[in-house]
């Protein structure tokens, strides 16, 4: 039996330079405001040591700490401001492009689903 991988595409536009959108992806300071899926979630834990090997750990939860979620990975491979695939400690796949558009940055997330 044929077994078939799906997966969910997220694409967004950032009216910055490839290289601060980069930092801001990464950093662990700078994932503080954005890695949350909306204004009901705060982010609790913002972890990233970005080298092959490395972990990635995000725990967000909800404001009144009803709701806990929790995602983390290994970084697989590296291109630096380009390209980043995380193993996710699920055994998904995660891969992030980032590409140059004039003076934005396109900035694509591809997961397993």
């Amino acid at each position: 039996m044929l077994n078939k991988t799906s997966s969910i595409t997220v694409k967004t536009l950032i009216n910055q330079s490839i290289e601060l959108t980069w930092e801001a992806f990464n950093s662990p300071q700078h994932m503080q405001k954005w890695a949350k899926s909306s204004p009901e979630w705060i982010v609790k834990v913002a972890e990233s040591d970005l080298k092959i090997g490395g972990k990635i750990k995000v725990i967000l939860m909800t404001h009144d700490h009803s709701i806990f979620l929790q995602y983390g990975g290994t970084y697989e491979k590296i291109d630096f401001n380009k390209h980043i695939n995380i193993l996710l400690e699920d055994g998904r796949s995660l891969d992030i492009t980032f590409s140059s558009l004039h003076d934005m940055t396109d900035v694509q997330l591809v997961i397993d689903s």
